[in-house]
């Protein structure tokens, strides 16, 4: 006899139940519970006291989605002298749709980091997008894997030259400007998740061999393209700015002087993207960013938010474009109605899912601009 049901809103993600051993509403009045059942829809858990004199159950159910939990007294006895408890009963979880994309974004970064160790390439159309996508499920609270991360961005150090640049081992096709710029502007954002000063430094050196390299308007030239995202002066001028922003403001922060060289070359680049030679790269990059909380995001005066070009984007076809696009007019406080992109079917059986995890990546990165800030 005794116990109690509790039922949720809407379906939860339960980490831990904390019930006290006099738990009226579970073991009844003047009962000692020393054995619990707690259920859920997907899993059941008994235990006993560890310690005779514990005064609470701790459980874990493991449950990762469910609409209800029973707590049922195993064992109970009288309780002799009776008192309130020392402590109330309470659960410790998130909503089940949180604990999915939490769980979907350490999948993806422990996956990534395997393709880094297998192949020694960063893979730049993946570590890229994955350093956004969890910059974003960072600002909106979610536990985010840091220290997996943190590895991605130490693996991506290891493969910088003593000048600065990252080529690509075995594949000179792949250029030399492209992979240095798109590692530099990762560990930019990666940085965030490391323990020490590294990243920023590697980034720093990155920026002068890019600053040192042939540039049209202000942006260093790419001599490699990986349709339809890693293309053209609008995209390699966004992550330029980004990284030299990045860069101004660790100096800011640890009160060093700016370097004159990478301001002048910061404020030729953001010349670029703000001038008024249009084009459906430069729409969206120019007002492509990921902010923090609390920060309202506005369209330029006279800029165009992108749209009609890109409103016929499919999932299937452009996830990486139709999710950017839903990314930038969400900053902007628009919430357009867009298709959902599927997850691709898995790899062949003994592949790792180099195109269905970038297909993962940009579902979870337009699912998680669906959440709203914490507030």
């Amino acid at each position: 006899g005794g116990g109690c049901r509790i039922t949720f809103a809407v379906p939860m993600a339960v980490d831990l139940v904390v019930v006290p051993t006099e738990a009226r509403e579970v073991f009844g009045e003047g009962s000692r519970g020393s054995a619990l059942l707690v259920r859920g829809e997907h899993a059941m858990t008994v235990v006993r006291l560890a310690d005779p004199a514990d005064e609470a159950f701790r459980v874990e159910p493991k449950e990762t989605s469910t609409g209800w939990l029973e707590l049922v007294p195993v064992l109970a006895s009288p309780a002799g002298v009776v008192a309130p408890p020392s402590q109330p009963l309470y659960l410790v979880g998130v909503e089940a749709r949180l604990r999915a994309l939490e769980t979907e974004l350490d999948a993806i970064a422990q996956t990534t980091l395997e393709l880094q160790n297998r192949d020694r390439c960063f893979r730049c159309h993946i570590a890229l997008p994955l350093a956004w996508t969890a910059t974003l499920a960072e600002f909106r609270c979610l536990q985010t894997p840091r220290e997996t991360l943190a590895s991605i961005a130490d693996d991506i150090i290891t493969m910088q030259a003593s000048d600065g640049s990252f080529p690509a081992a075995n594949h000179p096709e792949y250029g030399i400007v492209t992979p240095s710029l798109v590692a530099a502007a990762t560990l930019s954002v990666l940085q965030k998740f490391c323990g020490d000063d590294a990243a920023m430094e590697t980034v720093r050196k990155a920026a002068g061999f890019l600053i040192s390299q042939p540039q049209t308007d202000g942006v260093p030239t790419l001599d490699f393209t990986f349709p339809p995202v890693f293309l053209g002066k609008p995209f390699a001028a966004r992550l330029f700015a980004d990284l030299l922003d990045a860069l101004k403001a660790t100096a800011l922060e640890r009160g060093e002087q700016l370097d004159p060289r990478q301001l002048e070359a910061l404020a030729r680049a953001k010349a670029y993207l703000d001038s008024g030679r249009d084009g459906v790269e430069k729409q969206l990059w120019r007002l492509f960013s990921i902010s923090v909380p609390g920060e309202e995001q506005g369209a330029t005066a006279g800029l165009p938010l992108p749209g009609p070009f890109l409103a016929e984007l499919s999932g299937e076809r452009d996830p990486e474009l139709l999710a950017l696009r839903e990314g930038v007019l969400r900053e902007h406080g628009l919430a357009p109605v867009a298709e959902t992109i599927q997850t691709a079917q898995e790899a062949p059986e003994g592949q790792l899912p180099d195109r269905s995890l970038k297909r993962r990546i940009w579902r979870l990165f337009q699912l998680l601009y669906r959440e709203p800030f914490p507030r």
